[in-house]
This record gives C-alpha cells, structure tokens and sequence, in this order.
C-alpha cells in the first residue's frame, strides 16, 4: 500500500495525472473583451449586481468593482473548472448574465457543476443564459427571475457568437446531442419582471441541453415568444409549467430537435399557442418528437397544431396529445374535436376517499377483534 501511494506521489507531482482543480478565485475583470465592452469572470465567487451612485457595480466577499453598462458578467471564468457559481442581481445594467464561463478553444474548456442566478431587478439589454460560452459544460443550471427586464431568458448554453470581431461556433447541425456547449439540466423559473423577446428552456445555436424545466408563475412576456426547447441544437426533455403571466406567443419547438415535452398551462394568459412549432415564421423547422399538452386553466386566443420539421402537427392523442378541461378558455380553437376534453369531478373523488377510510376502519376493526381473541 506505501509502495502504491508514493507511485500516485510521484505521478501527480511530475504532472502525468492532471487533476482539475474546482475551487473559486477572485473574480477578474478583462476591460478590453469584445471591443472594450468589457467581462466580468466571478471565478466561482459569489458576486452581487447593484447600482451604486449611477455605476453598475459589482461587489464580492473582500473587493468590489465598477462595470460599464455594455459588460458581459460570467458567474464562471474564462476556461478553468469551478465546482458553483452564484450571481444575484439586484439593480444596474448589463448586458450578458451567464451562469458558467467562457470557453474559447477545447483545451481551454470552462467548467461549473452547479450555476444559480437570482434576479431581483434591474436590466439585462441581451441575454440571461443558464449555461457557458462555446467550450462550456454546466452540470445544473438555476435561474430565478423575480423581477427586471431582459430581451433573452434561456437555460441553456451559448454555442455561437462573434467576439472582437471573430466568429465562434462549436457543435453542428447533424450531431448536436454530442456539442461540446453542454447543459445537463437547466431549471429557468419566472415570477416576475418582463422578457421583451424570448424565453427559452434550451440554449443557443448547436448546443445540447439534456433536461429543461421552465416555470412561469407571473411575468410580462405579452410581446414575447416562450419556446420549451432551444432557438437551435437539441433538447432532451421539456417540462413547462405556465401558471401565471401574460405570454405572446407559446411554441414547444423553434429550431433543432426536441425530444419530447410535458406542458401544462394552469393560470397563464396567451395570445397564440402553437403545439408545435409556429407557422407564420418559415424559419421554424425544429422536430419535435412527442408532445403531452394539458390546459387546465387559463386562457388561449388561438389554439393551433404548430409544426414539426416544417410540416403540419396532426393532433393523434399518441405521439402529439392535447388534452383541455371544459373551463379552460379558447378564443379561437384550431384543433376542436382533435383534442381530448377532460374534467375534474371533485364529488366522485370525495366519494371515493370516504369509501376508503371506511374500509381502512373495517380492516382496522377486524384487526382488532383477532388480536382480542387471541388473547384471550
């Protein structure tokens, strides 16, 4: 056994076994990124987003640091692996809020086993992503938006973007399940604040999330799409909760290949729901493979199939399943007889728990008897 531990000894001192490290370093800050817009790299350190005499300031356990109302604020760090973020926005301005890090090339791959975002107010003029740049893994991602206002909420991963002026893009259109841009399981709850353009549950470009689950409970989404997997790339698994909020447009897939979704629409207001994929934007070529769309309450001004890889959804109960409750409100259906109508009758389930506790009282009784006998 001490023969075995000097050998592993000597091999990680000479540098043959490399053992990431996954502690947190002081955040940095590269005032020259992207043309002098300027990144902010937590480094894994808790950081908090304020505003301070009318500077967007960022403060941490021990420092504090001015940004410009341009800077892209990463709760990672360019390249390295970092075991969590955290980054709470509480007021000023930025322009990219991204829970991991940034990953230029594949030998210098940025890392974060858990990424947590809370937003409470302020302003974010492009994006919210729940995972990296390019090069970038996020184990669990967790953005909450309580309040403020951001053109892009999306749970997953940058897997394209140009940045001082040169163009990056990782993974590809045929084989986005193995894009180096990974998100395993991105969790985006909204309850409040307003999205002027887009919400999505995947990420960006040829990128690969492998679970989403996105909540909306309140919100201001009225001039804003809702899409369950990515604007492009693949998307394993898709549980949408709309409970609340007013929502434009609704549509499970925009373009890539979701795998299948759940969703559930218990309270929201939506002007048009799409099924599928939306028709009015050619664009929308996404695949999704099965969809489970429930309406409980709420209201919708027009129901359609949507699309899926650019044909027409035909409603089935089987692979594409709506289902819908007698109160839930229809402006303008477009699927009629093809959904299935449900209804809850609160009486027979009444009945059915007294039924039950009356025969647990039966069997409890005749236990009792026989143990009476017994001893006796």
């Amino acid at each position: 056994m001490k023969k075995l531990f000097c050998f592993l000894a000597l091999i990680a001192t000479f540098g043959l076994i490399n053992i990431p490290s996954y502690a947190a370093e002081s955040p940095s800050y590269d005032s020259t990124y992207n043309n002098n817009q300027g990144a902010f790299f937590a480094n894994g350190t808790p950081i908090i987003i304020s505003e301070v005499d009318g500077n967007t300031t960022i403060t941490w356990d021990g420092g504090s640091q001015i940004v410009p109302n341009t800077v892209s604020v990463f709760g990672g760090g360019n390249g390295s692996n970092y075991e969590s973020s955290q980054i709470t926005m509480e007021n000023g301005i930025v322009q990219n809020l991204v829970a991991g890090g940034l990953g230029y090339t594949a030998d210098k791959s940025s890392t974060v086993t858990t990424a947590n975002v809370i937003i409470n107010g302020g302003t974010i003029s492009n994006a919210v992503a729940g995972g990296g740049y390019f090069n970038a893994k996020v184990n669990e991602s967790n953005i909450q938006m309580n309040g403020s206002t951001a053109l892009t909420v999306q749970g997953g991963g940058m897997a394209s973007g140009k940045i001082d002026g040169v163009n990056y893009s990782v993974g590809t259109k045929e084989d986005s399940e193995n894009s180096p841009n990974r998100t395993e399981i991105a969790n985006v709850t909204i309850s409040g604040g307003k999205v002027t353009y887009g919400v999505f549950g995947g990420g960006q470009g040829y990128s690969y999330t492998g679970t989403v689950n996105l909540t909306i409970s309140d919100g201001d989404m009225s001039n804003s799409y809702v899409t369950a997997g990515g604007s492009n790339g693949y998307t394993g698994t898709a549980n949408v909760k709309l409970t609340g909020g007013n929502i434009g447009v609704y549509q499970t897939v925009n373009s890539g290949v979701l795998d299948n979704a759940t969703v559930k629409v218990a309270g929201s207001s939506i002007g048009k729901f799409y099924v599928g994929g939306e028709t009015e934007d050619k664009s929308v070529t996404g695949v999704i493979n099965k969809i489970n769309t429930l309406l409980v309450s709420g209201s919708i001004e027009s129901l359609d199939p949507g699309t899926s890889n650019g044909s027409p959804i035909t409603i089935d109960n089987k692979t594409y399943n709506v289902a819908a409750t007698d109160s839930f409100k229809i402006t303008n259906d477009n699927i009629g007889d093809s959904k299935k109508t449900i209804s809850y009758d609160f009486t027979d389930i009444q009945s059915v728990i007294i039924l039950f506790v009356v025969f647990v009282a039966i069997i409890l009784a005749v236990l009792f008897a026989f143990l009476y006998l017994e001893i006796l």
